[in-house]
C-alpha cells in the first residue's frame, strides 16, 4: 500500500533522471549568488552550474513555494528545435547537452523561457533536489535553513505593491528608501523633506494613504491615494470613492503599472502624470472633468499640499 503518492511520485522521478549539464534560469542564479555568502548549500549549487551531473535536471527555476522547477535536456531540446530558435541561439554549435555554454545562457532564458521553462516542467521539494545532489552531506536542519532563505528572499526580491498610511508614509518619501534615485522619483522635490511637511499625510489615515512599488524593500515608485468627500461635473461619476495622485517613479514604464493596480482597485487617476490640473482623471477606461474635495482634520497645518489655484481638488 503506497502511503504518500506524491512521495512516491518524486521517488521515481528521481530514480528515472539521467546525467545531464546543469544550466540554472539567471533569476535563479542571481539568488543564489545573493545568498551564498551566508549559506554553504547555495555555494555549493553554484559550484555545480556547467557541470556533467549523474541526475539528468536541468534549467533549474523557481517552482511553487518550497519546489524547484526542471527540465529534462532532452525535453528542452526537442522544445526548442521544434520552435526553430535553436540555432538561432547557438549559432550552428548545438552543443548544450554535451559541453556548457555559458555565452548563451542568457540567451536560452531570453528565447526559450516560454518554451522550456513554462512547458514540460517538473517540480520536487527542494530538500529532494539537495539531498540528490549532495547525498548525505546536509542535516535536515540544514536544508530547512536554506529553504527558509530561499523564500525569505524571493519575498523581499518579488515586485510588489503596498498601501500603507500614516508615518509609514514619511518613511518612504525618504531618498535612503529609494531602490534608486532616478527618474521623477528621484527628482522630486519632496524627497528627503522634514517629517513636519507630511502630516497632512500622516495625520489623516481616514483620508489620505499611499500607494506604494517596492521590490528587495526598496522603493520604485509611490503615489498618494486620496479618499474623496465629494466629487461632481461629469455625469457618472457619483461611484468613483479614491483618487490615486501623480506617481512618481524610477522607470517611466512604471507608471502603466500602477495605473493598471488603480484599475484592478477600481481607483481614478490623473489622466496625465504630470504637476498640472487634475482635468481630467481617469477612471474605468473613461476620463472625466470633475470638481473634487477631500476633508482633512480641523488643524493649521506648516504646509498644504502642493496645489495650485488651477488644480480641480480642494481641502476642506
Amino acid at each position: 500500500m503506497i502511503l504518500n503518492y506524491d512521495s512516491f511520485n518524486e521517488n521515481r522521478l528521481l530514480e528515472s533522471l539521467n546525467e545531464s549539464i546543469l544550466y540554472f534560469s539567471p533569476p535563479l542564479s542571481k539568488l543564489l549568488n545573493k545568498i551564498s555568502d551566508k549559506n554553504e548549500i547555495a555555494k555549493d549549487i553554484i559550484s555545480l552550474g556547467g557541470k556533467d551531473l549523474k541526475t539528468d535536471y536541468t534549467f533549474l527555476d523557481f517552482g511553487k513555494e518550497g519546489y524547484l522547477s526542471f527540465s529534462t535536456m532532452r525535453n528542452a531540446l526537442t522544445s526548442l528545435k521544434s520552435a526553430d530558435v535553436l540555432d538561432s541561439i547557438l549559432s550552428g554549435d548545438n552543443s548544450i547537452e554535451n559541453k556548457y555554454r555559458n555565452d548563451i545562457n542568457g540567451k536560452i532564458y531570453d528565447y526559450g523561457a516560454k518554451l522550456i521553462y513554462k512547458k514540460e516542467r517538473n517540480e520536487l521539494r527542494i530538500g529532494k533536489i539537495i539531498n540528490k545532489l549532495f547525498p548525505k552531506k546536509y542535516s535536515d536542519k540544514q536544508i530547512e535553513e536554506f529553504v527558509n532563505l530561499v523564500k525569505g528572499t524571493l519575498e523581499k526580491q518579488t515586485e510588489k505593491f503596498l498601501i500603507v498610511e500614516g508615518d509609514e508614509i514619511a518613511f518612504w518619501y525618504k531618498e535612503e528608501n529609494y531602490k534608486e534615485s532616478k527618474g521623477s522619483l528621484g527628482q522630486s522635490c519632496m524627497r528627503g523633506n522634514s517629517e513636519r511637511i507630511f502630516k497632512i499625510y500622516t495625520e489623516n489615515p481616514e483620508v489620505c494613504r499611499m500607494v506604494i512599488l517596492v521590490e528587495d524593500d526598496k522603493l520604485l515608485g509611490r503615489s498618494l491615494l486620496w479618499k474623496l468627500n465629494s466629487i461632481s461635473g461629469d455625469s457618472n461619476v457619483d461611484e468613483i470613492k479614491y483618487l490615486m495622485d501623480r506617481q512618481y517613479t524610477i522607470n517611466d514604464s512604471d507608471v502603466n503599472k500602477f495605473r493598471e493596480f488603480a484599475n484592478k482597485n477600481g481607483f481614478a487617476y490623473k489622466s496625465s502624470n504630470s504637476m498640472g490640473s487634475y482635468k481630467p482623471i481617469t477612471f474605468n477606461g473613461g476620463n472625466f472633468h470633475v470638481e473634487m474635495t477631500v476633508k482633512v482634520k480641523n488643524k493649521n497645518y506648516d504646509r498644504i499640499y502642493w496645489l495650485s489655484s488651477k488644480c480641480s481638488i480642494r481641502f476642506s
